[in-house]
This record gives C-alpha cells, sequence and structure tokens, in this order.
C-alpha cells in the first residue's frame, strides 16, 4: 500500500510541477535541481475489529532547490496544501492528506503529510466438503 501512495504522490506533483524531477528510491550523488525526494516516516497500524487495520502513513515530500530564496519554498509549500490534499492512487480509489506541514530547514522544503487507509485481509473460510441429508416422516 506504501508503494501505492508513493507512485500516487508523485503522479500529483508530476502535475502540478511537469518541470521538477521526482525521486522516490534515493537521493542521488549530483542531483538535478530543482528536485522532489519522497520519503516515509513512520507508518502506524493499529488493529481494529476482526482482520481490519488502520494504518496511518506519513510521507516528507522534500523540495531540494538551487535557489536560496526561502520565499519561493514558502510559496510551493502553500501550493503542496492544496495539490497534495487528494491523490489518486491506481485502483481509483482517492486519499485525503490530513495533518499537513511544513518547515524549511537549511534551504530545504520539508512537506509533512499524512494517508490513513484502512486494510482488511480475507478471512480464510472452511466450507464443509458434502452435506447428505435424508428426511422422512414419522406416521
Amino acid at each position: 500500500m506504501i508503494s501505492e501512495i508513493i507512485t500516487a504522490i508523485s503522479l500529483q506533483l508530476n502535475r502540478i510541477y511537469p518541470d521538477v524531477t521526482v525521486e522516490v528510491d534515493h537521493i542521488k550523488q549530483g542531483l538535478k535541481e530543482p528536485c522532489f525526494f519522497i520519503e516515509v516516516l513512520e507508518p502506524v497500524r493499529t488493529p481494529l475489529v476482526g482482520q481490519k487495520w488502520q494504518q496511518d502513513n506519513m510521507f516528507d515530500v522534500q523540495l531540494f532547490s538551487s535557489t536560496e530564496n526561502n520565499i519561493r519554498l514558502y510559496t510551493v509549500a502553500e501550493e503542496l496544501f492544496e495539490g497534495l490534499e487528494y491523490i489518486t492512487l491506481r485502483n481509483g480509489s482517492l486519499l485525503r492528506g490530513t495533518s499537513m506541514r511544513f518547515d524549511v530547514v537549511d534551504g530545504v522544503l520539508h512537506f509533512l503529510v499524512k494517508y490513513t487507509v484502512f486494510l482488511q485481509r480475507e478471512e480464510q473460510q472452511t466450507y464443509m466438503e458434502v452435506l447428505d441429508m435424508k428426511e422422512s416422516l414419522k406416521e
């Protein structure tokens, strides 16, 4: 599920900023700036009733920019509040981002957003193989 969310965030960032590269695996040496990097921060899974769970996934969307202009980074952060509020998964499901906040540290924008999903494991049910039943009336 986490990889599907990362893909959806990446696609959304490409829609908003088509000229900016999005990295998801690792930060490469000699990174071409500007560049987004998506990092997963401590997903939390909480059990619910039966075979159901709630999973909270926090993501840090980082923007590395060659410009030292914090005002531009603040503008991008404000655009991300709206741009990452809803993302669409491959199966067409919409996820809403919550707990959104940002910070600029050493010229890098860190935009934090949480996407909550509900998971359910299919229960293995054992069915009877064959049932023979005979009915009769007693007189």
